[in-house]
């Protein structure tokens, strides 16, 4: 069986998992899944059609600006000065030390609490580019379809294995697939800078195994 949508993804996951049983638990296994999609330890997907780019100005009497809507990562922020634009760098929250006593160009951000918090409060009203992957709109019966299943069935499929095999405890197959869907990640991932950065490389759909 192909895999062509939440329903059929469904059907071959509990089918390879030979527990029927299982069929009231596979949304919570594709709910872990997606998580592990975008949250992983290991490798991230990272779509081409996901990056985004939004520009927002500073106010001078706050040190923090609101993230971008369905913003799941950021890639870079840019701070716009006398016309040219200058790369700002990133910094853990416990590392920020913010100057609350002096204003100027900001060149040091976090992000805490759903926002991002500069190093200083802005001097003026300056430009900020965040350069920032979306995330995807998940599946479920009202939503069948995305592009990661279309373009990458295998990542959903090696997922919500490792994540029933987890529930089952069956520990060496949660193990084997978590590593497939780790392996399937870093493939996309591949098949994506590839099509950014051609090379001549002949790109091949992926399939299971």
């Amino acid at each position: 069986m192909t895999i062509l949508n939440y329903t059929t993804l469904k059907d071959r996951v509990l089918k390879w998992t030979h527990r029927k049983d299982l069929l009231t638990e596979f949304d919570t296994f594709l709910q872990l899944c997606e998580t592990e999609i975008y949250s992983n330890p290991d490798e991230s997907l990272k779509l081409l059609s996901l990056d985004q780019i939004a520009t927002t100005s500073m106010q001078v009497e706050s040190r923090f600006l609101a993230l971008p809507s369905g913003m799941n990562y950021q890639r870079k922020l840019t701070i716009t000065v006398n016309n040219y634009d200058y790369k700002l760098t990133y910094v853990s929250p416990g590392n920020l030390q913010p100057q609350e006593d002096f204003s100027g160009v900001p060149t040091k951000f976090t992000i805490s609490d759903n926002q991002i918090e500069f190093d200083k409060l802005p001097d003026e009203e300056y430009v900020i580019t965040i350069n920032y992957q979306s995330s995807i709109e998940g599946l479920s019966s009202d939503n069948e379809i995305n592009e990661i299943l279309t373009r990458y069935p295998n990542v959903y499929f090696y997922g919500c294995l490792a994540q029933a095999f987890t529930y089952t405890q069956q520990t060496d197959q949660e193990q084997k697939y978590s590593q497939y869907f780790i392996n399937a990640i870093r493939d996309a991932n591949r098949r994506e800078r590839e099509i950014k950065y051609p090379v001549g490389v002949n790109i091949k759909p992926a399939r299971i195994v």
